[in-house]
């Protein structure tokens, strides 16, 4: 049997909660807080030109999960990796970068050309042996499976600002288009 949902009132179609029917900012809030939001880029902007901004930090993506590093870092990845030792890789799924003044999210990644991250793989090598019993019950059905799983070791080189914030790099396209 289906269980019913209460049906919303007949005079209101929707059921969203009351603080989406509040009515939207006027115009001077909308100066105001891009009056705002342009000196807050100006500062990360002068920081980033200056190097100013200290020890910088990452979260990552990496072989299917995230890591936040810094420079000289070490991180681990589970599993089969591609990568031999002494390859030098850029990467370039940068979920989040920051320092101690600011930091910059990702909606969900960070463009390429705002951030580098530069790693070297240092050491690829395999866990310790685990164990895997299997057992069916009532059908005599035994099996005892030894494994061990790869790992892969990189060190974070450096993490590195290429551009400024919220300034587009023009870019020529086939037909002397600009793309952004």
């Amino acid at each position: 049997m289906r269980r019913r949902r209460p049906r919303p009132p007949k005079d209101q179609t929707h059921h969203y909660p009351d603080y989406m029917h509040e009515s939207m900012p006027n115009q001077e809030d909308n100066e105001e807080t891009t009056a705002i939001s342009k000196n807050v880029f100006e500062n990360i902007n002068q920081q980033i030109a200056e190097r100013s901004h200290g020890r910088l930090f990452a979260v990552i993506q990496l072989a299917g999960k995230q890591f936040k590093v810094s420079q000289e870092d070490i991180i681990i990845v589970q599993g089969y990796w591609a990568p031999t030792v002494g390859d030098q890789i850029r990467l370039e799924k940068v979920l989040l970068a920051g320092s101690v003044d600011f930091t910059l999210l990702g909606r969900p990644m960070l463009p390429r050309d705002l951030v580098r991250i530069e790693a070297t793989v240092i050491e690829k090598k395999l866990s310790y042996t685990k164990l895997r019993f299997l057992l069916i019950k009532r059908k005599n059905h035994r099996r005892l499976k030894f494994y061990k799983t790869p790992y892969t070791m990189v060190r974070i080189n450096s993490i590195e600002f290429d551009g400024l914030v919220n300034e587009r790099k023009e870019i020529e396209g086939e037909r002397n288009t600009i793309l952004y």
